[in-house]
C-alpha cells in the first residue's frame, strides 16, 4: 500500500462504526487476505476528479473551454513540446500548478 493509503484520516473508519485504530491494512486489504476491501478513497476522488475535467473538456461548454485556456497557458509558460499532463511536476519546478497538481 502507499503512503496515501496507510496514512488516510482516521474519519471513515468511525462513520462506518469500525474502530478508529484498526490498522490500514486491515481496513484497505483484500478480503481473500483478511481485510474488508474499502475503496481508498483518496484514488476514488482522484478518479473523480478525472471523470469531471475530462467531461467539460469534451463537452466543450463554458467551464470547458476555460480549462483549455488554462492548459494552453501552462503549456505555453513550460516551454516544453510535450503536453504538460503527461510528464511528472517534478520536471517544471518554476511553475505553480495550483488546481491543476491534482489533475
Amino acid at each position: 500500500m502507499s503512503e496515501v493509503e496507510l496514512h488516510s484520516p482516521p474519519v471513515i473508519p468511525p462513520k462506518i462504526h469500525i474502530n478508529r485504530h484498526t490498522s490500514r491494512h486491515i481496513i484497505f486489504g483484500p478480503v481473500t487476505l483478511g481485510g474488508l476491501a474499502l475503496p481508498v478513497f483518496y484514488t476514488y476522488q482522484g478518479i473523480n476528479k478525472i471523470h469531471l475535467f475530462l467531461g467539460h473538456l469534451r463537452l466543450e461548454d463554458q467551464v470547458g473551454v476555460l480549462l483549455q485556456v488554462v492548459l494552453s497557458q501552462f503549456q505555453l509558460i513550460a516551454g516544453s513540446g510535450h503536453f504538460i499532463l503527461n510528464r511528472p511536476q517534478t520536471r517544471y519546478k518554476w511553475m505553480d500548478w495550483g488546481w491543476l497538481s491534482s489533475v
